[in-house]
């Protein structure tokens, strides 16, 4: 038997361009939940700690998905934690692998 589990990543801040981040998380669920799949929903931690994103999915979410941390570094995570933001002036969050990653 095959299984799928579809893997939706939260952040609350995107600087490479100006969206709604909780619009295409509402579009997700409501795709997936029409289909009837299951899916984790995995939250950076500026996503967890502030936002929309936790009130909608206590809300919307079914009982056969589930909510997990996306670790991955920004600048809210390391003030929170007392660490010096590596990332570039002007960048809350930065893709670069040495700075968003565990390993930077």
């Amino acid at each position: 038997m095959r299984r799928i589990n579809i893997v939706n990543f939260i952040r609350a801040i995107e600087p490479r361009f100006t969206t709604d981040l909780l619009l295409p998380v509402q579009k997700q669920m409501e795709i997936i939940v029409a289909h009837g799949l299951p899916a984790t929903w995995l939250l950076q931690f500026d996503a967890l700690v502030s936002g929309p994103f936790v009130p909608f999915l206590k809300q919307h979410m079914p009982a056969n998905h589930e909510v997990g941390l996306w670790f991955e570094m920004n600048e809210m995570q390391c003030k929170a934690a007392g660490v010096t933001w590596r990332g570039r002036p002007g960048y809350e969050w930065d893709h670069i692998p040495h700075v968003a990653f565990t390993i930077g």
